[in-house]
């Protein structure tokens, strides 16, 4: 358990490292226009070591754009009662097994966190070796490494936000005392959205994988992944997804959403 529940210190610092380096070299990028004179002293170092004289432009590769025509329109139904209620229902029963399955629960995050850090070291060493990446390999190494801090954090203040759930817990509560019932809901909503994080970062691995492939050989099922994943490409985008999900999964599970919203109301 010990051994699962640590991620590696030097992996983190290593990551850390490897994603200044790669910002660093694509601020330096940036800047060659107006600094050519630091960039000929700076690539003329390494002459004194080697003969031959390594190219410093570090390349991000654009994603493939495709189009298809079978578009179809959304339509969306109003939320009813009934289905306010099965989805606490749900939320309930999920609750109550994370109370007797939080053990299984904290190791499979830790495994996601390490997964997510790991991976995204290889991407950023692999690209700074070859002095190039792929933009949605440089999405995913980004906030595969950012997520899987917090996921990381989640892991351990886990039992904290376990013992919080009532022995009773159920839908009785809703009636009987409603603020301890919507403060464990509030709590369980927070790794709900830390989940749809994971599926998000799990989304841009996915892309990346295709777009690979697709590389090699064109295949229509992953060029219509890489149409539906599109939105991902944009780094703006998948911040203000980012940002927008890591705080609210941290007011929820935190317990400042209870403390200051719920507090106004009973």
């Amino acid at each position: 358990m010990d051994c699962v529940k640590a991620v590696p210190g030097d992996i983190v610092t290593s990551a850390i490292i490897s994603l200044g380096v790669i910002l660093l070299r694509i601020i330096f990028n940036k800047c060659s226009k107006h600094f050519f004179i630091i960039k000929r002293c700076l690539s003329n170092l390494p002459s004194a070591f080697n003969e031959k004289k390594p190219n410093m432009s570090y390349q991000i590769i654009p994603s493939p754009s495709y189009r298809f025509s079978d578009r179809k329109s959304r339509t969306f139904q109003k939320v009813s009662l009934s289905t306010l209620f099965w989805f606490l229902l749900i939320l309930v029963f999920g609750a109550l097994a994370l109370k007797d399955y939080q053990h299984i629960v904290q190791i499979d995050i830790y495994a996601i966190s390490l997964f997510f850090i790991s991976s995204g070291l290889i991407c950023i060493t692999v690209s700074a070796i070859t002095n190039k990446i792929q933009k949605s390999t440089l999405m995913f190494s980004i906030f595969s490494v950012l997520l899987s801090f917090y996921i990381y954090h989640n892991a351990n203040i886990l039992p904290a936000m376990v013992a919080k759930i009532p022995s009773d817990f159920s839908m009785k509560l809703l009636f009987w005392n409603n603020s301890v019932f919507f403060a464990t809901i509030y709590i369980f909503l927070g790794l709900i959205v830390a989940i749809v994080e994971m599926i998000l970062v799990a989304c841009l691995f996915l892309r990346m994988f295709a777009i690979k492939v697709d590389s090699i050989k064109s295949i229509k099922v992953l060029q219509r992944i890489i149409n539906k994943t599109e939105i991902l490409d944009g780094f703006k985008n998948v911040s203000l997804m980012f940002v927008v999900f890591t705080t609210l999964s941290y007011l929820l599970t935190s317990g400042i959403v209870t403390k200051y919203v719920l507090k106004s109301f009973y």
